[in-house]
């Protein structure tokens, strides 16, 4: 280490081009300035003292002047050296020229032909170059080997920057730098083999490209160049490509192709894509894709493959027909303007909206009927228009009020939710806002499918006692049609049994008629359900006692009026059997 240290200290740093055309500049005005005093050797036809400089036609001397016609020149070493290199040629020695050609001042480094560095000045052009070519140019400034800055009659390029080996122009106002480099009007590129060849196009670093009016390149890499191909497209990164007008590709291999005003942001390897292809689409992320037209991808493999569609999330897929949303890891939303938010660690535990207008919220919520809605843990939303809270597992909890479409209220008194019979613990409150022919306010509730038929069926305003069953029955709310004739007959066909439900665990036992049954003596009073199953009305029944009832009765008052007749006739035979029994001791006592 300290070996390694002192070696450190003793490097020193070489001079910058500048600073060695400073010195070499300072160099050649003292040489010029003390050179009468070194050499003095005088033209034959020329006065003694008619300049201060004297002129030598030999080659071999160290300073000379030549004062022939406008081309003045001032030579600071020889030109050949009394040397001979290994293969028998002469060893051309280098030399420092500061001359005036045709009015152009310049200062040259090398021995003519083979011009190591020419500073030279032409129509208020600096040049430091090797073999330069300027042509019809003004305000430029030229610097490397072959770099030129060209102009003809047609083409006058003013106040440009050309740096480095072959770097060139043809444009005004550009600034192009490093080993053939090339620029358009107010371009600039940077880095070798950068190209900016259109009006106003930026590009910087290694072979990157920026081909169109507006472009931006920036990145450095030979095999995976960034290149902007669409006019006021942005490229930045390793493989960013801009294939279209008004687009942005940031990051390795980001893409965006085929249509205009798309953004793909990524990093990737050589093996993925950062792709954006829809018009006004964005991509962001590792491997993300935004197809469709409007389209947004965000997340590490997402992808939005159809028109309006969004995705967000590691392998978040919104590839329905048209305008899915997908949020969340693995989150699918394939039908059209589907609906799919949340997270999951697999694909077969995700979130996933697979049919119309369907919505899945949650983890493993699955909503595949048509407009259906499957919202909690594994919700299942399988048929249409269905909406589906959590799972069979599942409570659901509303704080306040529930109300839908203004036709049914859910509250609760008090903190319970359920029901007290003693009343201490609040109870749930339904409130309804249907109306009844007259406009009163109508209000229904009815059992589950398992018991059938309605409890309550009451308008506002009327009073009800306490019953747990509650009808509606104002004449003048009704269409009165004939009288029901079903009673003892039909009744006394019915048959009564117990039973329990097949798929009740607790096996509840019930008392009750068969729905097959009562069809048959009761049409009316069975009807089918939504599901297939027959459900029956108790009314048929309920009145059918009544009449049966009635009919009873009326039974009944004929006994009585038949007993009574026979109690009078009884008490007449008493009295006339009395009566006998007197006429039979009379006459004994009369014989």
């Amino acid at each position: 280490m300290l070996l390694k240290s002192v070696r450190n200290k003793n490097i020193l740093k070489g001079f910058s081009l500048m600073e060695m055309m400073i010195v070499l500049l300072i160099t050649a005005i003292i040489a010029a300035a003390t050179a009468p005093m070194i050499n003095r050797k005088m033209l034959e036809n020329q006065a003694a003292n008619t300049t201060p400089w004297v002129y030598t036609s030999d080659a071999t001397n160290d300073i000379a002047f030549n004062l022939a016609g406008k081309n003045q020149t001032a030579t600071i070493g020889a030109l050949k050296f009394p040397l001979k290199s290994t293969n028998g040629s002469d060893v051309n020695k280098p030399a420092m020229f500061i001359k005036t050609a045709a009015g152009k001042p310049q200062i040259t480094f090398g021995d003519g032909d083979n011009n190591l560095i020419s500073l030279a000045a032409n129509n208020n052009s600096i040049y430091l170059t090797k073999h330069s070519n300027i042509g019809n140019t003004s305000h430029n400034v030229i610097i490397g080997a072959n770099a030129k800055i060209t102009g003809d009659n047609q083409n006058f390029v003013h106040n440009s920057v050309v740096i480095g080996s072959t770097a060139n122009t043809t444009s005004a106002t550009a600034v192009s730098v490093g080993h053939n480099t090339k620029t358009g009007n107010d371009s600039v590129a940077i880095g070798s083999n950068a190209t900016a060849d259109a009006v106003c196009a930026t590009s910087i670093g290694s072979y990157s490209s920026a081909t169109k009016s507006g472009a931006i390149a920036l990145g450095a890499n030979r095999n995976y160049r960034a290149t902007a191909k669409g006019a006021d497209s942005i490229a930045i990164g390793s493989g960013a490509t801009t294939d279209t007008d008004t687009s942005i590709a940031i990051g390795r291999n980001a893409q965006t192709i085929t249509n205009t005003h798309t953004i793909a942001i990524g990093v990737n390897d050589a093996s993925t894509v950062t792709k954006a292809t829809g018009k006004y689409s964005s991509a962001i992320g590792y491997n993300t894709q935004a197809i469709g037209e409007n389209s947004i991808a965000i997340g590490n493999s997402s992808m939005s493959q159809t028109q309006d569609s969004i995705s967000i999330g590691y392998n978040a897929k919104a590839n329905g027909a048209l305008g899915g949303i997908a949020i969340g890891r693995h989150a699918k939303a394939t039908g059209q303007r589907g609906i799919a938010i949340g997270s999951s660690e697999s694909e077969d535990r995700n979130a996933e909206a697979t049919n119309i207008y369907t919505t899945a919220v949650g983890y493993a919520a699955k909503a595949s009927g048509q407009f259906s809605t499957a919202i909690g843990y594994n919700a299942k939303a399988t048929l249409d228009n269905q909406i589906v809270l959590g799972d069979i597992n599942s409570t659901v909890y509303i704080p306040g009020r529930l109300v839908v479409d203004k036709t049914c209220v859910l509250s609760r008194t008090q903190a319970a939710i359920k029901a007290d019979p003693n009343g201490t613990k609040g109870g749930v409150i339904i409130m309804a806002d249907e109306y009844g022919d007259d406009g009163s306010m109508l209000m229904k509730i009815q059992r589950d499918s398992n018991q059938g038929g309605r409890l309550i069926d009451w308008y506002y305003g009327e009073s009800h006692p306490s019953s747990s069953n509650i009808y509606l029955s104002d004449k003048r709310l009704k269409n009165v049609g004939k009288a029901f004739t079903g009673g003892l007959e039909e009744i006394k066909k019915l048959e009564v049994f117990n039973y329990t439900f097949k798929k009740d665990p607790d096996k509840t036992p019930h008392v009750g008629v068969m729905a097959q049954d009562l069809e048959k003596i009761f049409p009316k009073a069975v009807f089918k359900g939504d599901d297939g199953f027959l459900r029956i009305r108790m009314e048929d029944m309920f009145y059918a006692l009544v009449n049966a009832v009635k009919e009873l009765s009326n039974k009944f008052d004929l006994l009585e009026q038949k007993q009574k007749k026979i109690d009078d006739l009884e008490k007449r035979i008493e009295n006339l059997e009395k009566k006998l029994e007197k006429l039979e001791k009379q006459r004994a006592s009369a014989s």
